[in-house]
């Protein structure tokens, strides 16, 4: 969910969940906006074609979604962008053996997706600044098959920012990644900031600690 603050409009995207989860920590639950990227896991490259998709929905039936063990559900029109957290769809605690346990509530998903989509290339705000993150301490082990896609590459950085550019003119996007899914030649970018959160092998932790976007802050206060 976007944050709103005084002087900003602040989106998680990427891997969100910390991102909303660290909002949560600064400014409290209050501002929010429920837009696209909502508690989802999207990978670099499909985070370019959703900003060059000018608003084109990518769910329009069951047949468009796999479901993979851990309990996430991916898009096959656009690889690369995960659904975590169904019951943020379904309104209820969920567990799926296949992916037509989601018959009956298709409709209220792909419904729910048209109008994200839709809000999400209408939003407008002199100061948007969107938070992309490959940090999560629980994304190894809910991405375990396809955890190399979210390696930030300087190409997949040039490309996102000129994507989300094109969408949204003026805006800014700050890249939160660890070192070792980052490459070297990107270290000394403004716009990237490394951390080296602890992964968690249970895959249950998301948020990290309340103080560890500090230097986010900080760089989001200085844009004024």
């Amino acid at each position: 969910m976007a944050t709103l603050t005084q002087s900003s409009y602040i989106i998680p995207i990427g891997c969100s969940c910390i991102n909303q989860l660290q909002l949560n920590f600064k400014y409290g639950t209050s501002g929010y906006d429920s837009h696209l990227f909502d508690f989802n896991i999207v990978t670099p490259d499909s985070t370019i074609e959703i900003f060059k998709s000018k608003g084109q929905p990518f769910l329009n039936s069951i047949n468009d979604l796999s479901l993979h063990s851990s309990q996430i559900l991916s898009s096959k029109k656009l690889p690369g962008f995960y659904w975590w957290h169904m019951e943020q769809f379904i309104g209820k605690e969920f567990y799926a053996s296949s992916v037509k346990d989601f018959e009956s509530h298709i409709q209220k998903f792909t419904d729910k997706h048209k109008y994200q989509v839709k809000k999400f290339f209408e939003i407008e705000h002199s100061n948007i600044i969107f938070l992309w993150s490959n940090i999560q301490p629980n994304l190894k082990v809910a991405c375990e098959t396809f955890f190399d896609q979210f390696i930030l590459t300087s190409s997949r950085y040039w490309g996102m920012k000129d994507a989300v550019n094109k969408s949204f003119k003026g805006s800014r996007i700050i890249f939160l990644v660890r070192p070792e899914l980052v490459e070297s030649e990107l270290f000394e970018k403004n716009d990237v900031l490394r951390f080296d959160v602890p992964f968690d092998s249970r895959g249950e932790s998301a948020a990290g600690d309340a103080n560890l976007y500090s230097t986010v802050w900080e760089l989001i206060d200085s844009y004024g």
